[in-house]
């Protein structure tokens, strides 16, 4: 449909210099985090009508904040598409480049009907609990543990093993 948008989040590591990085990039609210030796790190910023900054853009942009959505419809201030409003839901990313080091355990990558019902943290542990599963094996488990929790959003989970 012209008028519908998407959240995006997408990743990909690259070699440089003799070492691996991870470049992530989204636009909306599907989110990636990271499991390092330090703990779990969100890589991705959620662009809803919420946050501050967002808020700001938007309605110094001409539109409204109602209900928590951008002229009372749609949830996020960033996403691909959306045309109808594409001059307060733009689709320029937040960008994150790290360095992956050999302790770098997993990066999640899914959109917010995962997130509305499982946080970061919570999501790593879950992994972490069925460690010895397939990548493959552990999107689906963590796909059904949102339904498990009451998700009413549409589910999308990659994992991969780093």
């Amino acid at each position: 449909m012209p008028t519908s948008g998407a959240c995006v989040v997408t990743a990909l590591v690259r070699e440089a210099g003799g070492k691996r990085y991870l470049v992530v990039a989204n636009a909306g609210d599907s989110r990636a985090v990271i499991s390092r030796e330090a703990g779990v790190s969100r890589l991705t910023y959620d662009h809803k009508p919420t946050d501050e900054s967002e808020a700001s853009r938007v309605t110094g942009g001409g539109a409204f904040i109602r209900d928590g959505r951008v002229n009372g419809m749609i949830g996020i201030t960033r996403a691909l598409g959306d045309h109808c409003m594409k001059q307060w839901i733009i689709s320029t990313p937040h960008v994150t480049v790290v360095e992956l080091v050999p302790t770098d355990e997993y990066l999640v990558l899914a959109c917010d009907g995962v997130w509305d019902v499982i946080n970061d943290d919570e999501a790593i542990a879950f992994l972490k609990e069925k460690q010895e599963a397939p990548a493959s094996q552990l999107a689906r488990a963590l796909a059904v543990e949102a339904l498990k929790r009451g998700s009413q959003d549409n589910i999308s989970v990659i994992v991969v093993r780093l």
